[in-house]
């Protein structure tokens, strides 16, 4: 049997680091074929000095990786990616600051198709630890995201005392804690740990879910993943 492809899902809220850490990824691994699928707003964000050449919406990198950009439906891209010339041996997604994270994992663990061919490594969120009480306070998106995620990276950690990175943790070992908690700056991190972790867990990830009930409105609304 075919071994599966390791795929790593990148989330977290609008400003949080994602797009650094993607960089990150990519820089610190050149002897890996990543597929990336970028999120659907702007322009795409990897490193401008990787980009060689575009063909039919996949973008070829210097280091042998293809980029493409979420401008369809999710499957179409992935089989687009299938059925390009461009081998990849793991694949890496990074979903806009305001996604549900549940509708990009769900095609990997349901159907008849994906599956088969590939394996959840890992869904890591990062978390903007300047900015966060602020943010959690009004968007339940966060809160949905840690829930769901095996990962949590505080990043810019140089910004907050030692006290409010102790407070935080603890906040974020309450709502996930199943989850691998790690502080960073500015995405400086090892990232081997990332994509050789195969930490992902339906169980955890759905106790997590379960429990996760954001406030809007002074309304609590459950999660359905």
């Amino acid at each position: 049997m075919k071994e599966r492809i390791p795929v790593t899902i990148l989330t977290g809220f609008l400003g949080a680091g994602k797009t650094s850490l993607l960089n990150t990824i990519i820089k610190q691994h050149p002897y890996t074929k990543f597929a990336i699928i970028e999120n659907e707003f702007g322009e795409l964000a990897v490193d401008g000095g990787l980009l060689l050449a575009a063909k039919e919406n996949i973008y070829e990198l210097s280091n042998g990786c293809i980029c493409c950009s979420l401008q369809s439906e999710f499957s179409a891209v992935i089989d687009r990616l299938l059925s390009s010339p461009y081998p990849f041996n793991h694949l890496l997604i990074e979903t806009t600051g305001i996604a549900n994270p549940a509708t990009v994992i769900r095609p990997f663990l349901e159907g008849e198709k994906f599956p088969f061919l590939f394996e959840l490594n890992a869904v890591v969120c990062l978390i903007d630890a300047n900015n966060y009480k602020n943010k959690s306070n009004n968007f339940h998106e966060i809160h949905r995201q840690i829930a769901m995620s095996d990962t949590l990276i505080i990043n810019k950690t140089v910004l907050i005392t030692q006290e409010e990175l102790n407070t935080l943790t603890k906040i974020l070992h309450k709502k996930n804690p199943s989850a691998t908690i790690v502080p960073n700056s500015y995405s400086s991190i090892n990232t081997t740990s990332i994509i050789q972790a195969f930490s992902y867990r339906q169980e955890q990830i759905a106790s997590s879910i379960f429990s996760y009930m954001p406030i809007n409105n002074t309304k609590k609304r459950a999660v359905n993943f």
